[in-house]
């Protein structure tokens, strides 16, 4: 236990006050002073002490004068210890403080970046989670296309179901019709990009795909997605269109085949038909021919006979002339002789 304004390590001096006993020497008197509580005493009062004298009530009184005084001065002595202790550990405190201050102010300081640094990057991953999110929307959007176009390939996929879904029917004495009531000769085979109408299939897609509110760029994104799967959509119908008028066009034409290979068959017929009939006059012709020949020669020997004949002929008529003057001239010779 310390008692007020002792500092740890030093202790008090009490000295006991208590009545005058006999004297029993000297050196029992030290031990009862020693065993009153004095512990030692200052070396001025031992170099006063006169060991000759017997019993010194003015020594007692000195030496408790002395001792109050050297109390007093101890306490004041402890005091300016611990008075220059405490400054110095003011001091080494303040030092301390700033120290701790300085390092505390600089932790702070990076704390603040770090502050700065953690809002930086909030902020950096706020802008990643919008960022994020506006892909994310793009993803299911594209996914959504996807899945749509998948299925109507799928659907393009079996004939009646490919008619069906773009609206083409098949009408008596016209044949097939499209979604716009037009025949199958006047359809186009170019897709018109700038005409592109909204079905029925597309408006519901583009409701299904708005999950929630567009920016101005997300917004842009979905009416080009949508565009496109509305290019792809046209195109697949375009090219169902093909398909059926190229089908069409297979079946006329095979048709046309088939008549074509009937005609031939036909022509084939009449070809080997023609054919006999050919040999057979082939034949007739030997055996014409071999008449011909015969007659031919018997053309020439009645053209021979014919030529001798006019040659008798001509002689005939020589000879007639011959005769028909001699007649003349016994007719002048006769009537000049009448005459």
């Amino acid at each position: 236990m310390l008692w007020p304004n002792q500092r740890k390590g030093t202790a008090l001096v009490f000295i006991r006050r208590s009545q005058p006993r006999k004297q029993r020497g000297r050196k029992g008197g030290r031990q009862q002073q020693h065993k009153g509580g004095v512990r030692s005493l200052p070396s001025r009062l031992r170099s006063r002490r006169s060991p000759r004298r017997p019993i010194y009530p003015t020594l007692i009184e000195d030496l408790f004068g002395s001792s109050d005084l050297l109390l007093e001065q101890r306490v004041v002595m402890d005091k300016d210890n611990e008075q220059g202790t405490l400054e110095s550990q003011l001091i080494q405190k303040n030092t301390k403080w700033k120290h701790e201050f300085e390092c505390h102010q600089s932790q702070v300081e990076k704390l603040e970046e770090k502050l700065m640094e953690v809002k930086i990057d909030m902020k950096c991953a706020e802008e990643d989670t919008k960022d994020l999110e506006l892909l994310w929307r793009r993803v299911k959007t594209t996914a959504t296309m996807l899945t749509y176009l998948k299925s109507k390939a799928r659907i393009m996929a079996i004939p009646h179901l490919a008619c069906v879904s773009c609206g083409i029917k098949h009408q008596e004495g016209i044949g097939f019709v499209d979604k716009h009531g037009l025949p199958l000769s006047e359809w186009s085979t170019i897709v018109n990009l700038s005409s592109l109408e909204s079905s029925d299939e597309m408006s519901q897609l583009a409701s299904n795909l708005k999950y929630g509110p567009f920016d101005a760029n997300d917004g842009a994104y979905f009416s080009e997605t949508l565009k496109s799967t509305r290019v792809v959509a046209e195109v697949m119908e375009s090219l169902i269109k093909r398909a059926i008028k190229a089908e069409t066009e297979a079946a006329t034409e095979k048709e046309k085949v088939k008549l074509g290979l009937e005609e031939n068959k036909r022509k084939t017929l009449q070809i080997q038909g023609m054919t006999l009939k050919v040999e057979e006059m082939e034949k007739f012709a030997l055996g014409t021919n071999t008449l011909l020949n015969e007659m031919r020669q018997k053309v020439t020997d009645m053209v021979e006979e014919t030529s001798r004949q006019r040659q008798r002929a001509a002689e005939n008529e020589q000879e007639l002339r011959r005769v028909k003057q001699d007649f003349d001239s016994l007719r002048l010779l006769k009537s000049f002789l009448t005459g």
